[in-house]
C-alpha cells in the first residue's frame, strides 16, 4: 500500500484557479515539497512528493552498468524538467496555472477531482463522474 489512499475527492476551484488539497492527501505529503507535473494528458495533472522524484532518479543504473538505458533516462529527465514546485497559501490552497488550464482547452472549470494513486496524487480537471467516463475511453 502506498502513502496515499485510493479515494476520489471533489473540490471546488475558485475563479483565481486556487484549490485546496484535501487534508488526507496533505497528510500524505507531510512536510515534503510537492511538485505538479503535466504529462501531456488533456485533463490530468500529477502531484508528486519530492521523495518520489528522488526514488525514480536513484533507480537508474550507472552509465557503466549493462542495464543502462539512455532513452529512459532522457525521458525521466524531461519529466523532471517539467515539474513545478507548489506552495500552499495560509488556507492550504495551491494555484493551478491558468496557462495549464488554457493549454488543456478547458472552457469552464469549477470542480477538480483528486485521486490517490499509491505514491502520488492524480488531479483531474473536472468532476468525478467525468473522470469515470474519461478513464473508460
Amino acid at each position: 500500500m502506498g502513502r496515499f489512499p485510493t479515494v476520489r475527492i471533489e473540490h471546488a476551484i475558485d475563479d483565481k484557479l486556487r484549490v485546496v488539497i484535501p487534508k488526507i492527501f496533505r497528510e500524505g505529503f507531510g512536510a515534503e515539497q510537492v511538485y505538479l507535473h503535466d504529462r501531456g494528458d488533456p485533463r490530468t495533472l500529477y502531484l508528486y512528493p519530492k521523495s518520489y522524484i528522488n526514488l525514480k532518479l536513484n533507480q537508474f543504473p550507472s552509465p557503466l552498468d549493462p542495464g543502462f538505458n539512455p532513452d529512459e533516462l532522457l525521458r525521466l529527465l524531461n519529466v523532471q524538467g517539467g515539474l513545478r514546485y507548489l506552495e500552499y497559501d495560509q488556507n492550504n490552497r495551491v494555484i493551478i496555472s491558468e496557462a495549464r488550464v488554457r493549454a488543456k482547452d478547458i472552457k469552464s472549470l469549477e470542480i477538480v477531482t483528486f485521486q490517490g494513486v499509491n505514491d502520488y496524487v492524480l488531479l483531474f480537471l473536472g468532476k468525478a463522474r467525468e473522470m469515470q467516463q474519461y478513464s473508460q475511453l
